[in-house]
């Protein structure tokens, strides 16, 4: 389906506060002293009658008073500051755009070709999510650049796209448990609000997309109590933009829903219990690894290529129900707790670790 397929680029963290930048305090200029001013009083013998003139107070130092030289150039320093600032925003976002568009034509196979260009997304990715926390009250500013809140939610959007493209590529579960972690704080930060508001039919598909994205991704964990939360969400999203926007493509999102309620159907029917009915943990995949192996073994599974066995079955998107299951049984249960943490300012690694993702996002 071409409205959430993985291979689309769309356009990850707001997760718990970061400080807020403050503005940059106006340079001191030197304190002068106004001369008095003088008096030019005619002189009169008849002292006695007239009151005795009231002696001037200083008044305080105002901005006015400040040398206009200094002044201006303390604002020419400040604005250069502030330019060169959202150019380096402008310059990591362009740079970052046209590495994620790259991903797309990767070879499928062989990490030695694809491994560099997603380290070089990472570490692009790394500095302009810390760059946009640093700098958001500037960036924010109409008068600079006028950053939105749903960009900032696109930018972590293509970072949880990031993770889990290369959990795809690695069966690394960790990484998976990264991408839930962004797409979670998108959810709760509420960063693509205000579809409505704006009349911005847009926005509201790149909304829609995430929400499929995110819905993938806990089908991957097997989380189902929040697999049904984001399913009523987007079955109340894709009415609200049927009846506000009436757009051509409103039927197909419409099928969108109805392959997610089947597919979550089908792999939350079958639950395991016991003999007083009582529900067991069911998992497919491998434990994680307790410790060194002592004896390493002299094979190992390196890359797989699966093929489904029926051209007809239950999917949603690329994932269909047999290679739900197929990959899972390939793959180790992840060693980090996805619930524990939010994405940082500093939340993208450049290696890329699993543990990237520590405390949050502003």
């Amino acid at each position: 389906m071409s409205a959430v397929s993985e291979k689309e680029p769309v356009g990850v963290a707001d997760p718990a506060q970061a400080p807020e930048v403050q503005a940059p305090t106006p340079l001191a200029e030197p304190a002068t002293t106004a001369p008095a001013p003088a008096t030019d009083t005619p002189p009169n013998d008849d002292t006695t009658n007239k009151p005795a003139p009231q002696q001037q107070q200083e008044q305080p130092l105002t901005a006015d008073s400040v040398p206009t030289d200094a002044k201006r150039e303390a604002d020419l320093q400040s604005a250069e500051r502030d330019k060169e600032t959202v150019e380096e925003f402008q310059y990591l976002l362009e740079k970052s755009q046209h590495l994620f568009s790259g991903l797309s034509d990767l070879p499928e196979i062989g990490s030695k070709y694809w491994q560099p260009h997603f380290q070089r997304t990472f570490e692009v990715y790394t500095k302009l999510w810390k760059f946009q926390n640093q700098h958001r009250l500037l960036l924010e500013n109409p008068v600079h650049y006028g950053l939105k809140r749903w960009e900032v939610g696109e930018i972590a959007s293509k970072i949880g796209q990031l993770y889990y493209r290369y959990y795809l590529r690695t069966s690394e579960t960790n990484y998976l448990h990264e991408a839930f972690v962004f797409y979670d704080a998108i959810r709760e930060r509420n960063y693509f609000r205000g579809e409505l508001s704006m009349k911005n039919s847009a926005l509201m598909i790149k909304k829609l997309r995430y929400y499929a994205r995110f819905i993938v991704v806990c089908l991957q964990m097997n989380s189902t109590g929040m697999m049904l939360q984001l399913l009523e969400e987007v079955k109340s999203l894709v009415e609200v933009y049927a009846t506000v926007f009436n757009p051509v493509d409103k039927m197909e999102w419409a099928l969108v829903v109805k392959e997610m309620a089947l597919f979550m159907q089908a792999v939350c029917g079958p639950v395991p219990v016991d003999d007083a009915g009582v529900t067991l943990p069911a998992s497919y995949r491998l434990v994680p690894r307790r410790g060194r192996v002592e004896k390493e073994p002299k094979f190992r599974l390196q890359e797989a290529l699966v093929v489904g066995n029926r051209p007809t079955q239950i999917k949603f998107s690329e994932l269909t129900l047999d290679m739900y299951y197929v990959l899972q049984m390939l793959e180790r249960e992840s060693s980090v707790n996805p619930m524990g943490a939010a994405p940082s300012e500093g939340a993208v690694s450049a290696e890329p670790s699993a543990t990237g993702i520590s405390e949050s996002v502003r």
